[in-house]
């Protein structure tokens, strides 16, 4: 159950501000992994960054990021005998691209060379110099 187009509130305690909830049915939990949650996020037609969390429903009030594949299987290894597990997803707040050129703070810009290497002339072939 992954609930979407809202945020998390922590305080005084869990909830999740956002009325969109769609379902995903028969996950293998033996090749689940970050990848096949963040294709169930592009299916959901969102295209920008989100954080995962994830509840089991036996346990309302705990909620635990998922940042890596070593989270999905320890989410997997404590599944409910429900097989449910709530995701919610938290859009990333911070400078879109274009804030970040604007105030100068994306990438450096390189040269075709590469960052650091030094570039060497090419001797120009032709008449020898005396």
């Amino acid at each position: 159950m992954i609930h979407h187009g809202g945020f998390i509130v922590k305080r005084p305690r869990f909830k999740f501000i956002g009325k969109l909830v769609d379902y995903f049915d028969n996950l293998d939990v033996d090749t689940i992994s970050m990848f096949e949650i963040f294709a169930m996020v592009e299916k959901l037609g969102i295209t920008y960054n989100v954080n995962v969390f994830w509840q089991l429903a036996d346990k309302p009030i705990e909620v635990t990021q998922l940042k890596n594949d070593g989270d999905v299987m320890e989410m997997v290894s404590n599944l409910p005998r429900d097989h449910y597990v709530h995701l919610y997803l938290e859009a990333v707040v911070g400078f879109s691209e274009a804030e970040m050129d604007e105030l100068g703070l994306g990438e450096p810009e390189m040269d075709e060379h590469g960052f650091g290497e030094p570039e060497m002339d090419e001797p120009e072939l032709g008449e020898p110099r005396i």
